[in-house]
């Protein structure tokens, strides 16, 4: 052989040689899905996944920011009876008994 193919010979012994043949038989699996449609079907599904994990992270920050917002209301109502209760009290009127955690909150 000439010096060109003699090292074409000896190169593709060397890749193949050291790990190449694997290299080579991943290529071949990959064209396979290539023609046969798979690889984009496993792409399709992938970023199915990938949307469906972005909408369940965006539904539990939109959860979060309601219960935020139901907590900053119920501090604010409970807010707004204490000053009545004061009121109540200043002007010399008993409001009743002091509520407690044990009626104001519900127990599961």
């Amino acid at each position: 052989m000439n010096g060109t193919g003699d090292f074409v010979q000896g190169l593709l012994t060397a890749l193949l040689g050291t790990g190449g043949l694997s290299g080579l038989v991943v290529l071949g699996n990959a064209i396979v899905k290539w023609r046969s449609g798979r690889a984009a079907r496993e792409t399709q599904r992938n970023a199915s996944a990938v949307n469906q994990m972005a909408d369940a992270v965006a539904r539990a920050e939109k959860a979060e920011d309601q219960r935020d917002a139901a907590d900053a209301r119920r501090r604010k109502v409970q807010e707004y009876a204490a000053r009545l209760r004061r009121q109540l009290i200043e002007i010399g009127i008993d409001p009743g008994h002091d509520p407690s955690d044990d009626t104001t909150t519900k127990k599961e």
